[in-house]
């Protein structure tokens, strides 16, 4: 059985969704057809873990049925693939490599993004370690991290289909910040160079998927081994736009002391120059 040949592991709100779209099109690549297969950082023996696979393999299917190029005899080894993943065993060590032994993979380069990865604990990244090949190799988007923080709570508030009207509601946001880490680049990034190594690494500044998406991708081809490619489709277009509601200028002042700390470590570790870039 077949594992990925590399990884996006992150940021979460940093482009990711807009890398999986344009590397589903390259032609020497395979990716999933869920784009977050959370198998590293999620509890296999979890209902509500197995539950959200089971939604987006739905949802694969749906996005699948809306296609008019393909026929019945032509759709139903992949929707038998689809089933395979939503089987019992789904988060297992065999599940997850039955994924990349999907036939149309066995050429190609292949691959999976999974955001969350970037901050997983210690005791997951070194168990990932440990079951992937020495070979395979890891991506991540680094966007300033105000930025990112903010978007983070633009989407939870999206998710939960409710805007913040009070003070202690906006609270309850900064608050699930610090209980459910997302872009500790100070503490995940250090753990992911000792215990990946710097060189199986690619970060990337998240300006790049805005001023200068075909550098960006052609650093990406060069990092995994695949050629150039020059017919991405929509490479402008932003992929899962948050909703723009207004944050008070408290709240956001108030998560930028938060993130000073973050801000120092881009900037001592990857330079000005770079940390410039992630905006």
């Amino acid at each position: 059985m077949a594992l990925p040949n590399f990884i996006c592991i992150g940021a979460q709100k940093a482009g990711t969704s807009w890398l999986y779209q344009m590397l589903i099109q390259h032609p020497d690549l395979w990716l999933p057809p869920l784009k977050e297969l959370h198998f590293f950082d999620r509890n296999a023996a979890s209902e509500s873990s197995k539950e959200v696979v089971r939604k987006l393999v739905a949802k694969a299917k749906r996005k699948y049925l809306s296609r008019a190029d393909q026929s019945f005899d032509q759709a139903k080894p992949y929707w038998t693939y689809l089933d395979s993943i939503a089987a019992e065993d789904m988060l297992t060590e065999t599940w997850y490599k039955r994924i990349f032994d999907y036939p149309g993979a066995s050429s190609k380069i292949t691959g999976e993004i999974t955001p969350a990865y970037l901050d997983m604990r210690k005791k997951k990244l070194a168990y990932a370690m440990d079951f992937l090949p020495k070979e395979t190799k890891f991506i991540a988007i680094v966007r300033e991290p105000l930025a990112r923080a903010l978007s983070q709570i633009r989407m939870w508030a999206e998710t939960k289909k409710v805007t913040p009207a009070t003070e202690q509601d906006w609270q309850v946001f900064i608050d699930h910040l610090t209980k459910v880490t997302r872009g500790n680049y100070m503490k995940s990034i250090p753990m992911w160079n000792t215990k990946a190594g710097k060189h199986r690494i690619l970060y990337l500044p998240f300006s790049d998927v805005r001023d200068r998406p075909q550098e960006l991708l052609g650093a990406v081809e060069d990092f995994i081994g695949a050629s150039h490619y020059d017919g991405y489709k929509e490479i402008d277009e932003q992929v899962h736009t948050t909703k723009k509601i207004a944050i008070p200028e408290w709240v956001t002042k108030k998560v930028e002391a938060d993130i000073q700390p973050q801000r120092r470590f881009l900037i001592n570790t990857f330079g000005n120059e770079f940390y410039e870039k992630t905006k």
